[in-house]
C-alpha cells in the first residue's frame, strides 16, 4: 500500500517534516498497516474515499477544536500554517455510516505523544481514539481489562457513552463469552458455514485473531440460517442460527450491553434478564390487588417487525461509541440463509441470536416507560367508597329488636358495605408477552389497549394483535400468560368459617394455576396417553427403550423436575398428583416393562418397588410424597445484586492452558467439544470414556492428538502418548 506521504509534492512533504516531527497513525485499509505523518495540534482521523479511477486514497480529515483557548488558539493557527499545503478539504467528511449504510468506513486511529519544536511550549498528550485529549483518568482506563471496565459500568464509575468498544475486543472476555457458551448443546449446532465448536480448533491464538479482527473492525458477521419450529395450532416460528464465532462476538457484546442498560430497565420487565424470569413475574402479579378485567397484550411478529433505525437510536442514547454501533449494524444487517438462499435483513433482529433478547428488551423500554406515564395519569387516590343500600339497610336495623334484629343483620351480610369507584392500572411485561390489571370497568380497559395500540404503531412502528390481545374478566375466565392460567375468583359467600371465627372472603387475591387441559395436551402429543376404545390408557415412550435402567429413569426425572420447578408456586398443584405421580410414574413402568421384558407393570413394581431404584447407581424417580401448594415457592430470587448482573466467571486455570488429555503436552493446545457424555462404560471411543471419567463436553487437546481424534486413527493402547 504506497504511503500516505508519497501522494505530497517532495517539497510540501518536506516542509511537513521540519515544522513538526512524526506521530505514528494506524490505519487499517485491506489488512495493511500504513505510517504517516501527523500534525500536532489536531484530531486526525482517516476516511477512505473512493476517487473516479476506481482506485482508494486517503485524505486527511482535520477539525480545530471550537473553544477560543490559548491552547486551542494554536491549532487554529496551525491550521492556517498548513492549509496551503493541505488544501482545503480538512474538514471533509468522507463517510461515516448512515441508517441505510450498515458498516461506514471509520476506523480506530492510535495516536503516540508528540512533541513540537519551535510551536510548542510542552507536549500534549492524545488518547487512544481520534487524537483526543488524554486526561490522568483516561491514562488509568487505557491500563484496566475489559473486565474491570465492564464493573465499573456496572457500580457507576465509568460512564459508558464513549471508548467501550475496546471491551469486546479484549481477548479475556472473547473467552469468557466463549465459556459460556460451550457447555450448551446448540453450541454444537452449526450455522450457515455448517462448523461446529471443533472445527474453529479453539485456542489461545485463536482468540487474539479474533480480537485484532474486532480491533480492526476487519470483523464481518456471516449471514444466520433460519429454521421453522412447529407452534401450537399448526403455525412455526422463525429460528435464526448464527455461526460459532458470531455467537462467541454476540455473547461479548451482551455483557457490555447487559452491563450498560440493565440498570436502566423498568422493574416490571422480567423477561431475558439476569436473577428474573417467569417466577418473579408471577410473584410481582400476586401483589395486585382487585383487578376487574385483563388486557393480555400480544405484539404481531415481534422480533421480525424491529425497526432498526429506532433500535439504534435508542442505543446510541446511551453507549455512544461509533465503533460499537457499526458492528451492531453489522450484526443487523447480516441477513439471512432461507432455503439456501441469501435474503437481506431490513427490519427485525433473528430470534436464536445471544443478543436478540436484549435488544428487544431494549427496543420495548419505551413502551414500559408510557405504561408507567399512562399510570400516573389514570390511576385514583380513591378506589372505593360506602355502599349507599348498605347505609340505608344498616340504619333501619337501629330500630329493630330481638329475632327480627338478629335476621336483619344476617341478611346485611350479604350486602357490600363498599362499591368501587376510580381506576387503578397494574402492568407486567416479559419480552414481547404483557399483561395489564384494571381495577375499573370493561371501557376503561378497552380505552387503556387502543392507547397501547397506537404508542405502538407511532412510536415503535409495530403491530397489536386484536385477536390475541384479548380483554378478559378476572371473576370469570382465565388470562393466559406465560403458560399459566390467571384470574381473581369471586367467592361464593361474603364469609367463610375457619375453626369457630367467622372471616370476611378475599375479594381481591390473585390465583395462579398450572394449565391442566394444555399439560394433558402435551401428553396425547408425546404419546404417553393414548385413547383406546373410548378410554385413556398409559403408554410407554418407545424412543427411550433402548437405553439402560438409569437413564431412562434420568429422562423421566427430566420431565418431572421440569414440570414441578415450574409450577413449584401455583394454587393447583394438586393436579400433579394425577400427571406425575399417576401418568408418568406408570409410563415409566411401562417403558422399564418393555425394556427389561417383564411383561406388566405389576411385575416392575414388585422387582424395583414405587419408584423402579435402579440397584447399581440407586437412581429413582424424583416423585415427591405429596402435591401441597406452596404459592410462595418461587425458583428466581429477585434480589438483584450488582456483581451478579454481569454473566462472567474466570477460572484460575482455563482449559486452554493444558495440558493435553492424551499425551500431557502444554503446546498447542486447543479444545475437543462432544454434543453429550457416553454414560456406556463399554463405549468403543477412548476419547469419549476420557471425557466421561471427567465429566467434561470439553477437554484440552494438542493439536496433533486433535487432528487424530477427528480422523479416527486416535490409538486406544498408545494412549496416554508421550509428548514428541
Amino acid at each position: 500500500m504506497q504511503h500516505g506521504g508519497k501522494g505530497i509534492y517532495g517539497p510540501i512533504q518536506h516542509g511537513l517534516r521540519r515544522i513538526s516531527s512524526y506521530c505514528r497513525y494506524v490505519y487499517l485499509s485491506f489488512d495493511k498497516w500504513e505510517i504517516v505523518p501527523s500534525i500536532r495540534g489536531w484530531s486526525t482521523p482517516w476516511f477512505l474515499a473512493s476517487q473516479d479511477n476506481g482506485k482508494r486514497s486517503c485524505e486527511r480529515v482535520a477539525e480545530t477544536f471550537s473553544t477560543d483557548s490559548g491552547r486551542n488558539q494554536y491549532a487554529k493557527s496551525t491550521k492556517d500554517i498548513f492549509k496551503y499545503f493541505l488544501g482545503d478539504n480538512m474538514s471533509k467528511n468522507l463517510g461515516l455510516p448512515k441508517g441505510s449504510n450498515s458498516y461506514g468506513n471509520r476506523v480506530p486511529v492510535l495516536a503516540q505523544e508528540v512533541q513540537l519544536k519551535g510551536l510548542a511550549a510542552r507536549a500534549r498528550t492524545f488518547c487512544s481514539e481520534g487524537g483526543q485529549l488524554k486526561t490522568s483518568d483516561e491514562k488509568n482506563l487505557a491500563t484496566k481489562s475489559g473486565f474491570e471496565l465492564l464493573k465499573d459500568i456496572v457500580d457507576g464509575k465509568l460512564n459508558p457513552t464513549k471508548n467501550v468498544y475496546r471491551i469486546i475486543c479484549d481477548p479475556e472476555v472473547l473467552k469468557a463469552g466463549y465459556k459460556k457458551l460451550k457447555s450448551n448443546p446448540a453450541s454444537m449446532t452449526p450455522g450457515v458455514d455448517g462448523k461446529d465448536l471443533n472445527d474453529l480448533r479453539i485456542n489461545e491464538q485463536y482468540f487474539i485473531d479474533l480480537a485484532n479482527k474486532l480491533k480492526t473492525e476487519s470483523y464481518q458477521p456471516k449471514p444466520t440460517k433460519r429454521v421453522l419450529i412447529p407452534k401450537t395450532g399448526g403455525k412455526t416460528r422463525p429460528l435464526g442460527i448464527p455461526v460459532i464465532e458470531d455467537r462467541i462476538v454476540q455473547q461479548a457484546f451482551l455483557f457490555l450491553l447487559e452491563a450498560v442498560f440493565e440498570k436502566t430497565f423498568n422493574d416490571r420487565s422480567h423477561g431475558f434478564r439476569p436473577n428474573r424470569g417467569a417466577h418473579t413475574a408471577c410473584k410481582s402479579i400476586r401483589k395486585w390487588k382487585g383487578i376487574s378485567w385483563f388486557v393480555e397484550g400480544d405484539i404481531v411478529s415481534y422480533f421480525d417487525t424491529i425497526n432498526h433505525n429506532k433500535l439504534m437510536e435508542t442505543i446510541n442514547l446511551e453507549i455512544q461509541d461509533q465503533q460499537i454501533s457499526d458492528l451492531l449494524w453489522k450484526f443487523l444487517r447480516a441477513g439471512v440463509i432461507i432455503d439456501k438462499k441469501y435474503q437481506r435483513s431490513t427490519i427485525g433482529v433473528p430470534q436464536g441470536g445471544i443478543i436478540s433478547p436484549i435488544l428487544s428488551n431494549i427496543y420495548l423500554h419505551s413502551l414500559d416507560v408510557y405504561v408507567d406515564e399512562l399510570k400516573t395519569t389514570l390511576d385514583t387516590s380513591k378506589t372505593s367508597e360506602p355502599n349507599p343500600e348498605y347505609i340505608r339497610v344498616k340504619s333501619k336495623l337501629r330500630s329493630k329488636k330481638g329475632l327480627e334484629k338478629r335476621k336483619g343483620y344476617k341478611e346485611l351480610r350479604k350486602i357490600k358495605s363498599t362499591i368501587r369507584v376510580g381506576l387503578k392500572l397494574y402492568y407486567i411485561r416479559y419480552a414481547d408477552d404483557w399483561l395489564i390489571g384494571v381495577w375499573g370497568s370493561k371501557e376503561d380497559a378497552t380505552k387503556i389497549r387502543k392507547k397501547i395500540e397506537i404508542f405502538l404503531k407511532e412510536k415503535l412502528s409495530l403491530e397489536l394483535s386484536l385477536e390475541k390481545t384479548k380483554i378478559t374478566h378476572a371473576g370469570k375466565e382465565k388470562a393466559q400468560f406465560l403458560g399459566y392460567e390467571i384470574y381473581s375468583p369471586t367467592p361464593k359467600g361474603s364469609f367463610f368459617e375457619k375453626g369457630k371465627v367467622k372471616k370476611r372472603s378475599s375479594h381481591v387475591s390473585i390465583y395462579i394455576d398450572a394449565p391442566y387441559k394444555k399439560l394433558k395436551e402435551q401428553l396425547i402429543k408425546e404419546n404417553i396417553l393414548v385413547m383406546k376404545n373410548g378410554k385413556w390408557l398409559v403408554s410407554a415412550v418407545t424412543h427411550w427403550i433402548n437405553y439402560n435402567h438409569a437413564e431412562i429413569l434420568f429422562r423421566y426425572n427430566w420431565m418431572i423436575r421440569g414440570y414441578l420447578n415450574y409450577y413449584s408456586h401455583v394454587n393447583n398443584l394438586h393436579i400433579f398428583h394425577k400427571i406425575i405421580g399417576f401418568v408418568l410414574r406408570h409410563s415409566c413402568a411401562v417403558t422399564l416393562g418393555r425394556k427389561l421384558k417383564l411383561g406388566s407393570r405389576k411385575k416392575v413394581f414388585k422387582k424395583f418397588g414405587k419408584n423402579f431404584k435402579e440397584p447399581t447407581t440407586k437412581i429413582a424417580l424424583a416423585i415427591p410424597p405429596n402435591f401441597i401448594s406452596n404459592t410462595e415457592n418461587y425458583k428466581i430470587t429477585t434480589t438483584a445484586d450488582p456483581l451478579k448482573v454481569l454473566k462472567w466467571s474466570i477460572r484460575t486455570q482455563h482449559l486452554m492452558q493444558g495440558p493435553c488429555v492424551a499425551c500431557g503436552v502444554t503446546t498447542n493446545i486447543e479444545i475437543h467439544h462432544v454434543r453429550k457424555l457416553s454414560k456406556k462404560a463399554d463405549t468403543k471411543s477412548p476419547m469419549q470414556q476420557i471425557m466421561s471419567k471427567l465429566n467434561r463436553k470439553q477437554v484440552a487437546v494438542c493439536k496433533e492428538c486433535h487432528k487424530d481424534i477427528h480422523s479416527g486413527i486416535y490409538d486406544k493402547n498408545r494412549s496416554p502418548r508421550k509428548a514428541k
